[in-house]
């Protein structure tokens, strides 16, 4: 299945949202708030987080969606780069005549822009599945999910979540490690199988592994290491060793669970160049800041307070912050987060998972088009290059999943 062409975006309505993870992070807003949620451990998982709607009427069909570490990761990216934005335009400041130095100590941070509903995995489908009246329940808001955990420890909070359900008939929609947490859910308990869970459609999914977690690129170990907030068996999880022995290991069990309900597996690829780089964006956002122009008024702001030094700096400073505030929301527009490590791999991948990683024994595989990188089919990663619009990423996702719903294995 393939979409060639984006559908025209539509708006997301306006709808009350239940008290979870993504409204504190909208409440909040910004970065600020989401590395304050990551501080505090709001919507990680823990035993007194709050829940997404609750169980719909016995019988109903139900969407799970099981995330991975994606909001984590993306806040990650963030601050990555706006500590390069930031160290740039101190660099370029401290080549200002005479007061150089005392600029770049005073200049405050420069922080990206994030939209309301920003670096939360699959908040624009849940909007529409409000407006249509559709269930579903966001696993990283059950207790003993955390999306920074191993798969071990995530696979039995999914486990018990659905074998709570009763005779509920569940379609799982997961992305990235959710796919492996969802697997290891699977695969020990399989009186699920076609009883709960009806059908599973995985997200770019690392099931082999990844090269990133194998060796991480220098310039991405200090984010990526943060996403996964300390616990290193989410990172072995994801080393492609530690998986290749686990599908081999588990090959025969997942040819039965194919077979016996309906799994999707979708993958996307990108490509990129060194000049849409993080890096490469910060440098050239410095330089168009302070740039001759300003430089010249900074030049008269001295000429006119060469006794008063410290009003020459404030004064400097206020001109360099308005003009860095005017062009910071177009900074890193055309830069895809996971460039970097898109251009570390040798086989096509979508930043962080290579397209051969995603392969079930047993599966349907879909190409999902056009191109997009590990956030595409899933959230808004503005300032960042964001490769679908909110409504074509909706309109995909839905059809995958209804896919799922109409997909019946023979006996």
């Amino acid at each position: 299945m393939g979409y060639p062409n984006p559908k025209p975006e539509f708006p997301s309505p306006i709808l009350q949202k239940t008290t979870s993870r993504r409204q504190a992070i909208k409440t909040l807003g910004g970065l600020a708030g989401l590395l304050a949620m990551s501080q505090f451990g709001i919507g990680c998982g823990s035993d007194d987080s709050p829940t997404d709607p609750g169980p719909a009427a016995k019988g109903d069909p139900l969407v799970l969606f099981v995330p991975g570490f994606m909001s984590q990761l993306y806040t990650a990216f963030s601050t990555y780069g706006e500590e390069g934005i930031n160290a740039q335009l101190r660099a370029v400041a401290r080549t200002v005549p005479v007061i150089g130095d005392r600029i770049a100590a005073a200049l405050p941070t420069i922080h990206l822009p994030i939209r309301s509903g920003g670096f939360i995995s699959f908040d624009s489908l849940m909007d529409q599945y409000i407006a249509q009246e559709i269930d579903f329940v966001d696993m990283s808001s059950q207790p003993g999910f955390n999306t920074q955990g191993g798969a071990v420890e995530n696979g039995l909070a999914i486990a018990a979540f659905l074998n709570g359900l009763g005779n509920k008939s569940v379609t799982i929609l997961s992305h990235s490690k959710g796919g492996l947490d969802t697997l290891q859910a699977l695969l020990e308990n399989r009186d699920l199988w076609g009883k709960i869970v009806t059908g599973w459609v995985a997200l770019q999914p690392p099931f082999h592994g990844t090269p990133v977690a194998d060796n991480i690129p220098a310039p991405l170990a200090g984010p990526l290491l943060r996403a996964f907030g300390g616990d290193q068996q989410s990172l072995l999880d994801l080393k492609t060793d530690v998986r290749q022995q686990y599908m081999s290991g588990r090959a025969n069990a997942i040819a039965e669970l194919t077979g016996t309900i309906p799994v999707t597996t979708c993958h996307s690829s990108f490509t990129t160049s060194p000049a849409q780089s993080i890096q490469t964006a910060a440098v050239n956002f410095a330089r168009n800041v302070i740039n001759a122009g300003l430089l010249r008024q900074i030049a008269v702001i001295v000429a006119a307070n060469l006794l008063n030094p410290a009003k020459a700096v404030a004064d400097s400073v206020a001109l360099i912050r308005a003009r860095a505030n005017q062009l910071v929301s177009g900074v890193m527009s055309n830069v895809p987060m996971m460039g970097l490590s898109n251009l570390t791999m040798q086989e096509s991948n979508d930043g962080l998972v290579p397209v051969s990683s995603t392969a079930l024994s047993g599966a349907i595989a879909v190409q999902l088009t056009p191109q997009a990188d590990h956030a595409g089919p899933v959230m808004d990663v503005t300032p960042f290059k964001n490769f679908w619009t909110a409504g074509y990423r909706n309109s995909v996702t839905a059809d995958l999943v209804e896919n799922a719903r109409e997909k019946t294995i023979p006996a």
